[in-house]
């Protein structure tokens, strides 16, 4: 695509997303491809409305819905109704999406054999400026299905968070819980069918949280996802953060520091050719980053599981630095103008109130 397609694009996109935001038109609790919206502002919402569950003695079922190849099966002539019903773009501008969209071709390559080329009828354009916008619209819909079965959600991209409440002293509770998502997911399945989408199964998960001092009554083992009894765990990945059934999120520091070693191992091997200044940009790009990612959900986690992020960034002195294990850090992170771990998540943790 050449620069000033690529221009063209960026023009559309802003007057698009100028539309949009003047009259209300962006799903509220859907935040990716938006200007201050990120997994930064996705994952602490969830998390503090299971943590909030949690803390007036509830349980929350959490399923993570997944997409298969959701850009790839977005229908043209669907995507172009919603622009001009629900969006509001007619006429001249409607005319230039749809030749936008439409007048694309493709062919297949097979051992040297070359096919006629086809019209291309579903599909986004890969790495454009204007295909995540478009997919966000098309995706608007559905968030009145989810209100219509008074479902708590959070959407990013293709990646769909139902969570759902349930009490903790009622032993019908869960099942109600229960069986009030699996109603949803039917219209869920039944809205992306009609709109020539597909759930993955194999990448839909859930879990039960709850205290660890909560009561453990029984609780129903799997969600049916249309031909398929999805089993509960007891952690998942949701969108680069392991959450788990108590919502500790020991696991999520455990594989941090895991990756982190592993990481520091490699610079360390190759440190003695790298200067100072080259081995912190290294340090910074594949460790410090992933501990300050979504940082703000460490808040209130104990002072063991704390403990394990600040031994990374110790090693991580070391490193940059030269230093040996048997030296005292404190001077080595005040070289560095590092705060301690502890010290960061107090500094988050006062910026939010």
């Amino acid at each position: 695509m050449s620069f000033l397609s690529k221009l063209l694009e960026r023009v559309v996109a802003d007057r698009l997303i100028a539309h949009m935001r003047e009259n209300d038109l962006y799903m509220p609790l859907q935040s990716a491809y938006r200007q201050n919206c990120s997994t930064e502002t996705a994952l602490p919402h969830v998390h503090d409305s299971v943590i909030r569950s949690i803390d007036e003695r509830k349980g929350v079922i959490l399923l993570l819905i997944d997409l298969s190849a959701a850009f790839d099966t977005i229908d043209h002539a669907i995507l172009l109704n919603t622009l001009s019903n629900t969006i509001g773009v007619k006429d001249r501008c409607l005319s230039w999406f749809a030749a936008y969209l439409q007048h694309r071709q493709y062919t297949v390559l097979i051992a040297g054999e070359q096919s006629k080329p086809h019209k291309l009828t579903c599909g986004i354009p890969q790495g454009s400026v204007l295909g995540p916008l478009l997919f966000t619209i098309y995706m608007t819909p559905l968030a009145s299905i989810l209100k219509l079965h008074g479902m708590t959600y959070h959407l990013y991209a293709d990646d769909t968070q139902l969570f759902q409440e349930f009490c903790l002293t009622d032993n019908t509770s869960p099942e109600i819980a229960i069986r009030k998502m699996e109603r949803c997911v039917i219209s869920i399945r039944q809205w992306m069918k009609t709109n020539m989408l597909k759930l993955n199964d194999d990448k839909t998960e859930i879990l039960i949280i709850r205290s660890k001092s909560a009561h453990q009554h029984h609780l129903p083992e799997s969600v049916r996802i249309g031909n398929t009894n999805v089993t509960h765990n007891t952690h998942a990945r949701n969108l680069g953060v392991t959450f788990d059934c108590n919502m500790s999120l020991e696991r999520h520091v455990t594989n941090i520091s895991r990756t982190a070693y592993y990481h520091l191992h490699s610079i360390g091997r190759i440190r003695r050719y790298l200067d100072q200044g080259h081995t912190k940009q290294l340090v910074y790009a594949l460790v410090i980053l992933r501990i300050d990612c979504c940082n703000s959900l460490l808040n209130g986690l104990s002072l063991a599981v704390v403990e394990k992020l600040q031994r990374v960034k110790n090693a991580c002195a070391l490193v940059i630095l030269i230093r040996s294990k048997r030296d005292h850090v404190t001077p080595m992170l005040l070289e560095l103008h590092w705060l301690p771990v502890k010290g960061i998540l107090l500094s988050v943790r006062g910026s939010q109130y």
